[in-house]
């Protein structure tokens, strides 16, 4: 019972993280103006929170 709760606990961290990464994130690294430092640091923080979720490095890139 414990391991089916951890993955459906993990399923929906995965499909958490992939919806706020395609909602928020994506189009902010679209916009002209950010600043190249800016972009640079939520690619990387996203980078680490879909590695944590088990994604290939660069799937969405």
């Amino acid at each position: 019972m414990l391991s089916l709760f951890g993955y459906f606990a993990g399923l929906s961290a995965a499909i958490g993280t992939t919806v706020a990464y395609a909602a928020v994130v994506r189009p902010a690294l679209r916009i002209p103006g950010n600043e190249g430092g800016d972009v640079e640091i939520l690619r990387r923080r996203t980078a680490i929170s879909l590695a944590w979720d088990g994604y290939p490095r660069g799937s969405f890139h």
